[in-house]
């Protein structure tokens, strides 16, 4: 097995949301990725928990890190 690769390794974190996971890339700008994967599952108002703690729009980090699991919790209408 060679070490050796050409190719950037990505670390990689979850966005967990009705039941099912959304991989995503570390690094990835983290409220972009927040928004289109509710935007993709049409919600409209949700709560984001990031490794178990609430967070508020403001307190979100500017990029997601290896290993975050970002949950969306569905409170309010659906968006479309």
């Amino acid at each position: 097995m060679s070490w050796d690769s050409d190719e950037p390794t990505v670390g990689k974190a979850v966005i967990k949301l009705r039941g099912s996971e959304v991989e995503v890339d570390a690094g990835a700008d983290f409220k972009t990725t927040v928004f289109n994967v509710a935007k993709s599952q049409s919600l409209g108002n949700f709560d984001v928990k990031l490794n178990g703690v609430i967070l508020t729009e403001t307190e979100a980090p500017s990029l997601i890190a290896t290993g975050d699991v970002i949950e969306l919790t569905y409170y309010g209408k659906l968006a479309f």
